[in-house]
C-alpha cells in the first residue's frame, strides 16, 4: 500500500485481489495528515481487506478531476490563458458534465454537449473547449477509472479558414490622413511594421534603438497581463522605415518623455488592456466614420504582409523572420493568392535541350527565358 500526493491530495494505491485500486483520501498533503493516514487510515484498511471485507470501489466525479486540471495548469499556462480556460470550464463545460461519475460519461454524451457548442460557436472555439475536456478525462485514464478517453472519437466539421481582408493603399492612405493624434502614429506602427496588436501596445521606447532604427519585439499584452510573445519566432527585430521615424517623432511628443509606453490609455495613464478597449473606442469609429468596409484590427498585419510581398524588395524568409514567423509556410499558405504573378514570355525557338529539330547539331542556349 503506497501513500502518495497529486495535486496536493493525498492518495491510496493498492491492489485487492488482482484489481488495482487508486483511492482518494480527500486530505491536503501535510505532515499531519500523512501521519494520520499512515498510523491510523492504512491499519484500518489493512484490516479489513484481511479480513475479507470487500473494499468498495469509489468512483471520482467529473468535478474531481476538473479540480485536479486546473491545480497543475496554474503554474503550467500564462495568466491570461488560464483565466481564460477556467472560464470556459465553469461556463461552458462543469454546467454539463459536473456532478457526473466521470466513468458514466461517454463518447455520445460528449458529442451532445459539442453539437450544442457547435450552435453558439465556430469549430475552432468548440475545439479549443475540447483540448481542456480531453485533458480531464485523461487524469482518469491515467489513474484507470476510465478504459478510454471519452473525447478521441470526437470529430469536429472541417473548419474554413477566415478570409484575409488587406487593405488597399488608398484605405491605408484616408487612415493615415484622417486620424488624429496618437491614434495615426498608432496605425502608422500597425501598418508599416506588421506587428500583432499585442506586441505594439507592449510596445516601450527602451524597445527602440534610435541609432540603429530597429524595433526590439520582446513581449505582448493580453486582458492586461504582459507576457512574453506568441512564439520563440516572434521575438525579432524590425527596421523603422523613413516614412515611420516620422510618425515615431510625432508619437514622442505625448510619450517620449515618460519612457514608459508607447501607447498609453488617457483615462489610466498606463498601457491599453487589449486589443479589445482600442477596438471599440477608435477602430470601429474610425472606419465608419471614413467608410471603409469593416475588418478585424489585425488585418493591418495582413495588409503589410501582403504590402511586403508585393514590393519585391525583400526574401520571403526575410519577410517571415519579420512577421514573426520560424518558417515560410505559414506566409505562402495565407498570403498566396495576393502575390503578384508576372506573365512569363518565352521565345518561340527557345531549345530545351540546345538542340535544334531533326539534327544532331548543338545550340548554345543564351538568356532565351525572360520574366516580367
Amino acid at each position: 500500500m503506497k501513500l502518495y500526493s497529486r495535486a496536493g491530495t493525498l492518495y491510496l494505491t493498492y491492489y485487492h485481489g488482482f484489481d488495482r485500486i487508486r483511492k482518494s483520501t480527500g486530505l491536503p498533503d501535510t505532515k499531519e495528515n500523512r501521519k494520520f493516514i499512515e498510523n491510523k487510515v492504512i491499519p484500518e484498511l489493512l484490516f479489513e481487506l484481511k479480513c475479507g471485507q470487500k473494499e468498495e470501489k469509489v468512483i471520482p466525479r467529473f468535478d474531481h478531476y476538473a479540480d485536479i486540471y486546473l491545480s497543475e495548469q496554474q503554474n503550467r499556462l500564462k495568466a491570461h490563458t488560464f483565466s481564460k480556460y477556467s472560464r470556459i470550464l465553469k461556463n461552458e463545460i462543469i454546467p454539463f458534465f459536473g456532478g457526473q461519475q466521470i466513468d458514466l460519461i461517454k463518447t455520445t454524451n460528449v458529442r451532445v454537449w459539442v453539437n450544442k457548442q457547435l450552435e453558439k460557436v465556430v469549430p475552432k472555439t468548440v475545439a479549443e473547449k475540447l483540448t481542456i475536456l480531453r485533458s480531464i478525462f485523461r487524469y482518469a485514464f491515467e489513474d484507470e477509472i476510465i478504459n478510454r478517453n471519452p473525447v478521441d472519437a470526437i470529430r469536429l466539421p472541417a473548419r474554413s479558414k477566415p478570409d484575409i481582408e488587406p487593405f488597399t493603399v488608398e484605405e491605408v492612405t484616408l487612415m493615415l490622413n484622417e486620424s488624429e493624434d496618437w491614434y495615426r502614429n498608432y496605425l502608422a506602427v500597425a501598418f508599416y511594421t506588421g506587428m500583432r496588436i499585442g506586441e505594439i501596445l507592449a510596445l516601450k521606447w527602451s524597445d527602440l534603438d534610435m541609432n540603429k532604427r530597429k524595433i526590439h519585439v520582446r513581449r505582448s499584452i493580453s486582458q492586461g497581463d504582459e507576457t512574453t510573445p506568441k512564439t520563440l519566432g516572434s521575438v525579432r527585430q524590425i527596421p523603422i522605415f523613413d516614412t515611420l521615424w516620422t510618425y515615431l517623432q510625432d508619437q514622442y511628443r505625448y510619450t517620449g518623455l515618460s519612457g514608459g509606453y508607447l501607447f498609453v490609455s488617457k483615462a489610466t495613464g498606463s498601457a491599453f488592456n487589449d486589443a479589445t478597449s482600442l477596438r471599440d473606442a477608435r477602430w470601429i469609429p474610425m472606419l465608419k466614420r471614413l467608410g471603409i468596409p469593416y475588418r478585424q484590427q489585425k488585418n493591418t498585419r495582413h495588409t503589410f504582409a501582403v504590402q511586403m510581398l508585393n514590393s519585391g524588395t525583400m526574401k520571403i524568409t526575410d519577410i517571415s523572420r519579420l512577421m514573426g514567423h520560424t518558417s515560410t509556410q505559414m506566409l505562402l499558405t495565407r498570403y498566396a493568392k495576393f502575390i503578384k504573378s508576372e506573365e512569363i514570355k518565352i521565345e518561340e525557338k527557345f531549345d530545351l535541350f540546345g538542340l535544334k529539330t531533326g539534327t544532331n547539331e548543338k545550340k548554345v542556349v543564351g538568356k532565351a527565358l525572360k520574366i516580367g
